[in-house]
C-alpha cells in the first residue's frame, strides 16, 4: 500500500475509533432512535472518508470539532428527510418474529422498566437529553461536549445534573416509600 493511502487510512481509523461513540450519542440524543442514530453515524463517517484529505490538513485538536460539524449537517439532512416521510409518504413497517421468552414475567417486568426509562428520557427537554446521551453513551466529558455545542463546561455539568435529577424524579415518582 502506498504511503499516502496508508496515511489516509490511519487518519480515518484514528478519527473513527476515537469518536464513533460520541458521534452516535450525539445522534441518539437528538433523534431518540437507536437505529436512526446508527445510520446517521455511518453516514457521517462515509462523508468523513470522502474528505479525509481535508481532515489530514487540520490540526489534530481541531479534527473532532470538524467531525461534529459534519455530524450536524448530516442531522439537518436527516431531519429534512424525516419531515418529507412524515408528511404523507407511505412508510413500511416490518415486525420481526421473535422467539418466546424463557420467563414471561421477568421479560414483562424488564420491558416495563425499560419503557418507563425510555418515556422518562424522551420527556426530558432536548438539551438535557442530548447532553445526557453524549455523556452516558458517548463517554464525552463536559469540556468536550461544551466544545462541540459551544457552551461552557460548567453549564454542561449543570444541565447534566438537572437531567439526572429529572430522571430520578420520574423513575421514582410512583415508588411507595
Amino acid at each position: 500500500m502506498p504511503n499516502l493511502e496508508r496515511a489516509r487510512l490511519e487518519a480515518f481509523e484514528l478519527l473513527f475509533a476515537g469518536n464513533r461513540s460520541a458521534v452516535f450519542s450525539y445522534f441518539f440524543g437528538q433523534l431518540n432512535d437507536r437505529e436512526e442514530a446508527r445510520d446517521q453515524t455511518q453516514e457521517t463517517f462515509v462523508r468523513v472518508w470522502s474528505r479525509i484529505d481535508q481532515v489530514m490538513e487540520l490540526a489534530t485538536d481541531r479534527r473532532r470539532y470538524w467531525l461534529f460539524g459534519v455530524a450536524k449537517n448530516v442531522l439537518i439532512d436527516c431531519c429534512r428527510r424525516r419531515k418529507v416521510r412524515e408528511s404523507g409518504l407511505v412508510r413500511l413497517q416490518v415486525d420481526a418474529m421473535r422467539e418466546a421468552p424463557p420467563d414471561p414475567c421477568a421479560v414483562a417486568q424488564r420491558s416495563l422498566a425499560l419503557s418507563d426509562l425510555d418515556r422518562a428520557i424522551a420527556a426530558l427537554p432536548d438539551d438535557r437529553r442530548l447532553i445526557l446521551t453524549m455523556t452516558v453513551i458517548g463517554g464525552m466529558t463536559s469540556e468536550e461536549i461544551g466544545g462541540v455545542l459551544g457552551r461552557p463546561a460548567g453549564t454542561i455539568r449543570s444541565v447534566l445534573h438537572d437531567a439526572r435529577c429529572r430522571l430520578r424524579a420520574a423513575m421514582w415518582a410512583d415508588c411507595p416509600l
